[in-house]
C-alpha cells in the first residue's frame, strides 16, 4: 500500500514508500500506470513480468556453472516455486529485486566476455535501487571481479574491464539517487534516513538486536527458507507437500555431499549466498519470508544438481522409466502444490479488507474511529470516508488530536499477528487510576488517560502458508466510560 501512494505522491516522510525509497520499483510501476490506469495493478504488473522473466538468467546462470540439463530443471523448480509464484502477485518489490541480482550474477559468469562486467555493474545497481537492502550483494560483486582478475590474462585490459564496471554501477545509482532527490523536493533524504535506520535496529524492525530469543530466530529462519521458500511440509500443509519436499531435501543432501562437484562452480554460488545469509540472520525480519526470496532462488541450482546425480544414479541401476516417472511425480506435484496456494490467494481477501467488510454490515450507523498498524494505510485507501489513523501503542492513541475532535461514538482498534492475540488476548483491558490493568491485575504504563477497557470482537485469518506475517488480524472495541467518549 506504501507503494501506491508512493505512485500518487513520493514522499519519504510521509512512508510513501518508507525510507530507502524503491525509486528504481516505482519508477518501473510509473512507466505502467499510465496504461494500466490503477496503482496495484501497475506495481503488481512489474512483479509479474520480471518474475517470468526471472527464469531466463537463472537458466544462463545454471547452464554456465553446472550445464543444460541443470539449467532445465532449475528453471522448473522457479517456475514452480510456490514463494516465487505468491509474490509475482503481489505489489512488493523482492521479485524485482531478484531479477536484477540473477541478472547480475548471470552477467558475472560470463565474464570476461566483452562487457559482461559493466553490464552486470548496470544490473547490480538496478537491484540496489529496488532493494536497498540487497546491499550485501555488493560484496558478492567485489569477490566475483576480484576472481575475475585473477583468471585473466596479465594487460591493461583486465583493469579497464574493471574500472568500466565500477563506473557503469556508479552512474545508474547516481540516475536513480538524482530522480529520488527531484522526486522528494525538499524532502530531507539524510536525515529521514537516520531516523527510520534508528528505528529499523532499535525498535520495530526485527532485528537480532530487538529480539532476544536466538532460537526463535533461528526457527523463524528455518520456517522462512524451507517451510515457505522452498515448500517444504509443515504444520498447516497438506500431506500432500511430503512429495516435493523429499525430492527438494534429497537434492539438497545430493548437492551437498556430491562426489563430483564443480569446485568453481559452488564457489560461485556460495558467493553470492553467505553474504546475503549473514545479513539477513542479524538485520531483517524473519517473519517476512519474502526476505528470504533472493536465497531460495540461488539455492535453486543446487538443489537442482543434486536431484540430476541422484535420478542419473536410479537410471544406471533401475532403468530410465523409474527416473522419469520419479521426475515427473515430484514436478507435478510441486506444480498442483504451487497453484492450490495461488488459487487461495486470489480467492481470500486481504485482512485489511475483510475488517472494512465486517464493520460496514455489522456496524452500518453513528461515528466509528478506527486505529490500527500497518494495515491503517489499507484501511484509508480503501474507505477514505472512514476516519482512521496509524499507531504503535496505547500512548499514541490517546495523545491523538483525532480522537478528541471527532468524539466518536465507536473507537475500533486492529491489531495484526499472533503477537496482537497475546497483547490482547482473551482477557479485557482497562484503565484506571493512571495505571493498566488486564483482569485486575496491574501492568506497567506510564499512559495517562480515562478509564477504559478493549474487548476483543473478532479475530480475521488467512492460511499461514500465505503469509505468516499477515495470517492474522484481531479487532477490538474501545469502550471508555460508559462505552461513548
Amino acid at each position: 500500500m506504501d507503494f501506491a501512494l508512493g505512485l500518487r505522491r513520493y514522499s519519504l516522510s510521509e512512508y510513501q514508500p518508507h525510507f530507502p525509497g524503491y525509486p528504481v520499483y516505482l519508477g518501473l510501476a510509473r512507466l505502467l500506470w499510465p496504461w494500466l490506469g490503477e496503482e496495484g495493478s501497475a506495481l503488481t504488473a512489474v512483479n509479474a513480468l520480471l518474475g517470468g522473466m526471472t527464469a531466463l538468467p537463472l537458466f544462463l546462470l545454471a547452464d554456465r556453472l553446472y550445464g543444460r540439463r541443470v539449467a532445465l530443471l532449475s528453471s522448473l523448480l522457479l517456475i514452480f516455486n510456490p514463494l516465487h509464484w505468491l509474490l509475482s502477485e503481489r505489489a512488493l518489490s523482492d521479485v524485482t529485486g531478484s531479477f536484477f541480482i540473477l541478472t547480475a550474477l548471470c552477467l558475472f559468469s560470463y565474464a570476461p566476455r566483452p562487457y559482461a562486467g559493466p553490464a552486470a555493474g548496470v544490473a547490480l545497481a538496478l537491484a540496489l535501487g529496488t532493494r536497498p537492502s540487497y546491499f550485501p550483494f555488493l560484496l558478492t560483486g567485489a569477490i566475483l571481479e576480484g576472481q575475475i582478475l585473477r583468471e585473466r590474462s596479465s594487460g591493461r585490459g583486465k583493469w579497464i574491464e574493471a574500472i568500466l564496471t565500477v563506473f557503469s554501477f556508479l552512474v545508474v545509482c547516481s540516475l536513480w539517487l538524482l530522480w529520488q532527490r527531484v522526486q522528494l523536493g525538499g524532502e530531507p533524504l539524510l536525515a529521514e534516513g537516520l531516523r527510520f535506520t534508528a528505528g529499523h535496529f532499535q525498535s520495530w524492525g526485527g532485528t537480532a538486536w530487538i529480539e532476544p530469543y536466538p532460537l526463535g530466530r533461528m526457527h523463524a529462519l528455518l520456517s522462512a527458507l524451507f517451510l515457505h521458500g522452498l515448500g517444504f511440509y509443515g504444520p498447516g500443509a497438506s500431506p500432500w507437500r511430503l512429495l516435493p519436499s523429499c525430492g527438494i531435501a534429497l537434492g539438497l543432501l545430493c548437492w551437498a555431499w556430491g562426489k563430483d562437484h564443480s569446485s568453481r562452480a559452488d564457489r560461485f554460488l556460495l558467493a553470492g549466498i553467505i553474504p546475503y545469509f549473514l545479513w539477513i540472520c542479524l538485520a531483517q525480519n524473519l517473519s517476512r519470508p519474502r526476505h528470504v526470496l533472493i536465497l531460495v532462488l540461488l539455492m535453486l541450482p543446487g538443489v537442482a544438481r543434486g536431484l540430476i546425480s541422484l535420478l542419473d544414479r536410479v537410471s544406471s541401476l533401475h532403468g530410465r522409466f523409474l527416473s522419469r516417472a520419479l521426475l515427473a511425480l515430484f514436478l507435478g506435484s510441486s506444480l498442483s502444490l504451487s497453484l492450490d496456494l495461488v488459487r487461495r490467494q486470489q480467492t481470500t481477501p486481504p485482512l485489511a479488507l475483510q475488517v472494512l467488510d465486517f464493520l460496514h454490515d455489522s456496524y452500518p450507523g453513528g461515528d466509528s474511529l478506527l486505529y490500527g498498524g500497518e494495515e491503517q494505510r489499507l484501511f484509508e485507501y480503501y474507505r477514505p470516508r472512514l476516519p482512521s489513523k496509524r499507531i504503535r501503542g496505547m500512548s499514541e492513541l490517546w495523545s491523538d488530536p483525532l480522537l478528541a475532535l471527532m468524539s466518536p461514538q465507536q473507537i475500533f482498534l486492529t491489531m495484526a499477528g499472533e503477537a496482537g492475540g497475546q497483547r490482547m488476548g482473551n482477557g479485557k483491558w482497562e484503565m484506571g487510576n493512571g495505571k493498566l490493568k488486564k483482569d485486575g491485575k496491574s501492568q506497567n504504563s506510564a499512559i495517562q488517560a480515562p478509564p477504559f477497557r478493549v474487548v476483543p470482537i473478532r479475530t480475521f485469518s488467512r492460511d499461514p502458508l500465505l503469509d505468516p506475517s499477515d495470517c492474522c488480524l484481531t479487532l477490538y472495541q474501545l469502550e471508555i466510560g460508559s462505552g461513548k467518549f
